[in-house]
């Protein structure tokens, strides 16, 4: 029964160590995608900029 609990605990142990890792892995995919949106929203706003530009030379 003693063998039984310790292989319990082992197994309890290493899913917490899985999901610690789950739980690194989003975060680092989380920040990523933060970096992502902020470059996306830089471009954005540089060709917003550009077309601004664009329009003042046009007219």
């Amino acid at each position: 029964m003693l063998v039984v609990s310790c292989q319990l605990s082992v197994v309890s142990c290493q899913l917490s160590v899985v999901i610690c890792q789950l739980s690194v892995v989003s975060c680092h995919l989380l920040v990523v995608s933060c970096h992502l949106s902020f470059v996306i929203c830089q471009l954005s706003f540089v060709s917003c900029h550009i077309n601004h530009l664009n329009q003042k030379n046009h007219s």
